[in-house]
């Protein structure tokens, strides 16, 4: 495989990722659950960096399917799969999280999530549409999330968030594999629920 790293992702000017994305595809890559072959899903993906990057770092094989509700990012995952010459092996799905799951049963290996960490009803909004899309859920909820694609990871799945706080979640449990700064890569793994 021939692909390339990026140094310098195309962004839009209203958001920009951060070390904790980073820091989510690198947990990944230096765990021993990664294998050739697997499918990988980035939900929130903005501009693709954790997908990408698992894909480029990795360096072997991997489907990646990227999933993002803005139509605004479409042009910087365009640029960005060109970039890393990963066209075979990546596709982006603009859409709500909702519509992509609709029909979909055990097909990823791993799913991968820096999702919005602010409560609308905890914080103000700001005054860039776009950019409160990237830092709260206007439509929808972690746990609602969670609920919905645990049942989408093939049999022996995982399933790895990056949040600032543990969520409270019913039904699973997050389990902390990495700190670092404010943020946390948790585990997200079903409790026997009889």
């Amino acid at each position: 495989m021939k692909l390339k790293s990026i140094l310098n992702y195309s962004q839009p000017d209203f958001y920009h990722f951060s070390e904790d994305s980073i820091a989510l595809a690198d947990y990944l890559i230096a765990s021993d659950f990664l294998f050739e072959g697997a499918s990988v899903l980035d939900v929130f993906s903005g501009c693709g960096v954790i997908g990408l990057e698992v894909l480029t770092k990795f360096n072997k094989p991997l489907q990646i399917d990227l999933v993002e509700i803005q139509n605004e990012y479409q042009e910087h995952l365009e640029e960005n799969i060109s970039l890393t010459h990963s066209e075979p092996f990546v596709r982006y799905h603009i859409k709500h999280y909702r519509d992509f799951a609709v029909g979909l049963k055990n097909d990823f290996d791993f799913i991968l999530a820096n999702p919005p960490y602010f409560d609308p009803s905890q914080v103000r909004p700001g005054k860039n549409k776009n950019k409160n899309i990237c830092r709260q859920f206007e439509e929808g909820s972690l746990s609602e999330f969670i609920h919905l694609f645990y049942d989408r990871l093939r049999e022996n799945g995982k399933m790895f968030l990056v949040l600032r706080e543990r969520p409270t979640l019913k039904d699973y449990k997050a389990i902390v594999k990495k700190e670092f700064g404010r943020y946390s890569i948790f585990e997200i793994v079903r409790l026997d629920v009889d």
